[in-house]
């Protein structure tokens, strides 16, 4: 599809164990693209992306969009304005729909480790590290990480 197209941009979406394939693709073949997240099933995957992204100075996007939430645009015009005090604490939630959804949508691969990765937080999570690197304005750094054995 791609050779015959030539797309501008892609917009690349799948099983989250299909995705660091699909993004190497993208990646050697030079197109920009936005993709689901997480884009691999372990840490390794992602982590072999980003560096290869970084090295061939490519866009890459995930849609983080939280921040473009009323909610976030209001605090961050606050904060901006200094009609807060210092942020200190940031408490995120995400009203989403239980585990079962997966089963009612037709998509239970979304409960398989091997097929998903890591879960609610590796599934969500990233929207709340997203919202506090965007209101408080700082670095984040990871400076340690767990990994379950798998089975």
């Amino acid at each position: 599809m791609l050779a015959t197209t030539r797309p501008d941009f892609v917009v690349a979406l799948g099983r989250h164990r299909q995705m660091a394939g699909i993004a190497h693709d993208l990646l050697d073949q030079g197109y920009p693209f936005l993709m689901e997240k997480p884009m691999g099933i372990n840490a390794s995957e992602v982590e072999a992306l980003a560096a290869k992204a970084a090295r061939l100075d490519a866009f890459v996007a995930v849609p983080l969009a939280q921040r473009y939430a009323p909610f976030a645009k209001c605090a961050r015009e606050l904060l901006d304005a200094g009609r807060f005090g210092p942020l200190s604490h940031i408490y995120v939630r995400i009203n989403r729909p239980g585990p079962a959804r997966y089963q009612a949508w037709d998509c239970p691969w979304m409960l398989n480790p091997a097929e998903a990765g890591g879960g609610c937080l590796r599934n969500l999570g990233s929207h709340g590290l997203d919202m506090f690197l965007y209101l408080t304005g700082e670095p984040a750094e990871v400076t340690g990480a767990h990994e379950p054995a798998r089975a």
